[in-house]
């Protein structure tokens, strides 16, 4: 055959297509077997949408479940972490405390020897000039 031919044979083929055979007057009205075909198909694909669900719920359920427990540990790590937090917030709050305390202690020690220091230093001063008199008056002899 000529490739002409065949692509003539071929484009008859599509344009008439075979026609199905002329069911006989006994099958004409029997689609019982064709709609026994279709709930058993029917069945079947329900029974596999079932398992899956089936499947899925349980784990949906297994991770709800994970879920759960993770949350339980979660409040009971926060709850831990606030007591914590409340402890270091007092011994914080004891030591700002002590060091308002340790300043205004160092203000009054810083006054004390301040005026301690001006008052050696009037003393030192009249001593010294005491002494140059004296030793100034000796030389003068």
């Amino acid at each position: 055959m000529t490739p002409t031919l065949r692509r003539a044979s071929r484009k008859e083929e599509v344009d008439n297509p075979p026609s199905a055979p002329e069911p006989s007057p006994s099958t004409q009205n029997d689609f019982s077997p064709f709609v026994w075909q279709k709930l058993n198909d029917l069945d079947r694909r329900f029974a596999d949408f079932c398992e899956k669900y089936g499947r899925s719920e349980a784990a949906i359920e297994a991770n709800t479940h994970a879920i759960e427990k993770l949350d339980a540990k979660l409040d009971s790590s926060i709850e831990k972490l606030d007591v914590k937090l409340d402890h270091v917030v007092e011994k914080l709050s004891g030591v700002t405390h002590k060091i308002y305390a340790a300043s205004v202690v160092l203000a009054i020690l810083l006054a004390i020897g301040a005026f301690v220091v001006n008052k050696a230093w009037d003393v030192a001063a009249t001593h010294l000039v005491e002494i140059s008199k004296a030793a100034v008056s000796q030389k003068d002899k």
